[in-house]
């Protein structure tokens, strides 16, 4: 830039500047000038406040730092002056984050359609973030007032003053340094002023604030104490992994082919073309475990780190005492259900290269390893690695993705593979290896399959038809042990009148509302809205209310009256309090049957299980999603691989209505194969995924009429759009959502599908800039888990 240039644009000759994304829904990034008083120039990665609008300080991530020649040239370039831009605030004292997850969220953004500083606030875990902390002080007009509280000795707008205001002034002038608001309720509290709502207290000071009477303050703090987690108790304790097993053939094979691609990626240069992706197919009790600890094992003597990733935190218990048992302290926990202290532990051992594998849900794809040499991702097929709040982001693909990046090795294992890893391994993007037998030599659990139709009488007895009992019966006699799967919680799904037919629904999500008898409440499984167990029926106030259908509550309730002398232990969200504890006891032999819900199907490992009860196969094959059909294929392959996997044969009962669903039929013959390649090609006619990329549109608000509407202009933008765009581009709706209404909200949605992703890109993001309306809400969903 010359020196006339400069000069023109005013520029300094020290000038610096800093691109900061902030952690909100704002566009962003955003160009700030690093005032003098921060004398060294702040690093890529770094924390800050800044002024933003007309919030005076909100969190931000340092994306690219600009200094002499560079920031002249930027100021150039966007023809902005020095002083139009605005100062950087605070540097934050937390520790700053790599480049390689700086590049991370950019990917997302990019891919997702999401906010910058929305997918930088997806590295940090909750703990991490600053929390301004308000504190207030009188400023010079409110300490002479302190002295003497003398409504005379106001400021004439404010003459007419309150007693509260008074003695608000009054306390605050007599303390020397800055108050919490919650001090000055307790000090007001103490000097007998009127119990009066928090709020109030807020407010007024607030207003006295616009008056100039007190200035308030924001202290920073960066991150919480760290905490480590307590030991597991005898009573919580997991069974650790062996080391003397001998692998299998195939077990050996292909850790054999992945100890290669290791070495192979070791050597390469540039390091990122050393990325090579498997997907390890392996039955149910194949050994995948096995195979994941010894490939980490080699790493770790390569000076490597590696990522672990499981669906649920149901999973994290068993192999987190698997993992630390291979690896003595090396190993650190990442999911949400640790206090904030204890991950924030956990994150900063993994930052300062303390641990070297990090193993935890979706959400720890983030973990700040450096040298990434494996990348896992267990039970890939799993639902739960994509996101459906915020940011959308599938955890498998996002580590598909840090994989390629870090040249590691990544491995996506699963007895029932998604359609779109296995799409993936024919198109040569992933090496498919597999194994074909149990590692214990025991065959696949046989499984049976009982027609509910021909069992009427057992809908009242909790579908407990009398093949079921009777195996739960023997089972117990021979002192093994069952689990029976419900993929429904509560007592019962709804409460139905007799007398008028009236169901009570959520008074804000389009669903009814599931009877939770413990609880004696009625809940929205979406909302959490509750209320109590009405005696008669809200509509015509007759005592006939009925509850309908069975929940795993109810099932516990009916199998505690069948088998009284059994131990019987219930799993689902609604106990999830206590999920090491039942899980540890299952592992001690110490319950005779386990009922639970999905939680139960996953990567279980309980050596005593010979029989597995599916209660009622058909909640989810039905649902308006065209996943559903795969998705209860593998809810079903999964639960019978929890039974028979040590040295006794296993047997599986799966109770449907629809006996002869492909799903269901597949699932019993423990054929993989032929349902996903039926499926394929059901997909590949019908124009789903995986041979085609899928984009959704939700649009929602709180009027129903200004959301259709809203829904109406997009899709006439999108459908001149589409008709020109070719690539395979159609769009489907708009139409009301399945769940058509979601927490107070009303919803409508639109979906588009194109060959490639690019184009699909542009189609939703032509969408998402067009103007929205006050109150309403347009959301892009780039690979949606669910079309629900």
């Amino acid at each position: 830039m010359t020196t006339v240039a400069a000069a023109m644009l005013g520029a300094e000759p020290g000038t610096r500047l800093v691109s900061v994304a902030v952690m909100s829904p704002a566009p962003g990034p955003y160009l700030y000038r690093v005032p003098d008083e921060i004398t060294v120039l702040p690093e890529m990665g770094a924390r800050v406040l800044v002024p933003l609008g007309g919030q005076p300080q909100v969190e931000g991530l340092i994306l690219e730092v600009f200094a002499g020649k560079a920031a002249d040239t930027v100021l150039l370039t966007s023809g902005l002056r020095p002083e139009a831009l605005r100062n950087l605030g605070m540097m934050l004292s937390g520790p700053k984050l790599p480049a390689d997850l700086l590049g991370m969220a950019r990917f997302i953004a990019d891919y997702y359609l999401a906010p910058h500083g929305e997918a930088l606030r997806l590295l940090l875990p909750p703990s991490e973030h600053a929390q301004l902390v308000e504190r207030v002080r009188l400023t010079e007009a409110g300490l002479q007032l302190a002295k003497k509280v003398d409504s005379l000795l106001l400021p004439p707008e404010v003459a007419d003053i309150d007693s509260m205001t008074i003695e608000l002034l009054r306390v605050l002038g007599s303390r020397r340094s800055p108050l919490h608001f919650v001090s000055i309720e307790r000090v007001l509290g103490a000097d007998s002023l009127p119990s009066r709502p928090r709020p109030e207290y807020r407010a007024r000071l607030h207003e006295l604030r616009r008056q100039h009477l007190v200035e308030i303050h924001c202290d920073v703090r960066v991150g919480s104490r760290e905490r480590e987690p307590k030991p597991p108790s005898a009573e919580h304790a997991m069974p650790s992994a062996p080391t003397d097993l001998v692998l299998t053939d195939e077990q050996d094979a292909a850790l054999t082919t992945l100890l290669g691609a290791l070495a192979n990626a070791e050597q390469a240069t540039p390091r990122r073309s050393g990325y090579h992706g498997f997907l390890l197919h392996g039955v149910t009790g194949s050994g995948k475990t096995e195979v994941y600890l010894r490939l980490i094992a080699e790493a770790r003597q390569l000076g490597q780190t590696a990522l672990v990733l499981v669906p649920e935190i149901a999973l994290t218990p068993q192999l987190s005492a698997r993992f630390s048992s291979r690896f003595p302290g090396s190993v650190a926990v990442l999911h949400s259900a640790l206090s904030p202290g204890e991950r924030a532990s956990a994150w900063r051992k993994i930052l300062r290269g303390e641990v070297a594998i990090a193993l935890g849900p979706r959400s720890a794809v983030f973990a700040p390893l450096p040298n990434l040499g494996v990348i896992i991702v267990d039970e890939e097929h799993d639902t739960s690695f994509k996101q459906h709040e915020g940011v959308h982001y599938h955890g498998r693909d996002v580590a598909l993705w840090r994989a390629q990046q870090a040249g590691a090795v990544a491995v996506l294992g699963s007895a029932t593979p998604s359609l779109e890893a296995l799409e993936l391994s024919r198109r040569g993007k992933l090496t498919r290896l597999v194994l074909s037998r149990r590692a214990t030599g025991i065959a696949l659990p046989r499984v049976e399959i009982i027609d509910l139709k021909q069992h009427v009488k057992a809908v009242d007895s909790a579908l407990l038809t009398a093949p079921l009992l009777t195996a739960l019966q023997t089972t117990l006699d021979a002192g093994e042990q069952a689990i029976l799967l419900l993929n429904r919680r509560g007592y019962a799904p709804f409460l139905l009148c007799q007398s008028c037919g009236h169901r009570i629904e959520c008074p804000s999500c389009s669903v009814t509302l599931t009877l939770h008898k413990s609880r004696h409440c009625l809940l929205c499984h979406y909302c959490d809205h509750r209320e109590p167990v009405p005696d008669c029926c809200p509509l015509c106030q007759q005592k006939s209310i009925l509850p309908l259908g069975i929940g795993t509550e109810k099932l516990h309730e009916q199998l505690a009256l069948r088998f009284p002398e059994a131990r019987i232990e219930r799993l689902d969200r609604d106990t999830s309090g206590s999920l090491t504890r039942v899980l540890s006891a299952m592992h001690r032999h110490e319950i005779d049957v386990l009922i639970g819900t999905q939680m139960l199907a996953k990567g279980h490992d309980f050596p005593g299980v010979t029989l597995v009860g599916v209660v009622l196969a058909d909640t989810g094959m039905g649902l308006p999603d065209f996943r559903a059909g795969e998705r209860t294929f593998q809810l079903l392959s999964q639960v019978a691989g929890r039974a028979g996997r040590a040295s006794r044969a296993g047997r599986v009962l799966i109770q449907t209505y629809n006996p002869e669903h492909p799903a269901v039929h597949c699932a019993a013959q423990h054929d993989y194969q032929s349902f996903a390649e039926a499926e394929l090609e059901a997909r590949h006619v019908l124009s789903y995924p995986p041979s085609v990329r899928l984009g959704l549109l939700r649009i929602d608000g709180e009027d129903p009429y200004k959301v259709e509407q809203l829904a109406q202009e997009l899709a006439a933008i999108l459908k001149s759009e589409v008709s020109t765009a070719g690539d395979g581009m159609s769009l489907l709706g708009p139409a009301e959502a399945p769940l058509s209404r979601l927490k107070g909200r009303s919803r409508w949605q639109l979906l588009l599908r194109a060959k490639t992703v690019r184009t699909l890109h542009r189609l939703l993001r032509l969408a998402l800039a067009h103007k929205v309306p006050a109150g309403l809400r347009v959301h892009a969903d780039v690979d949606p888990g669910s079309t629900l």
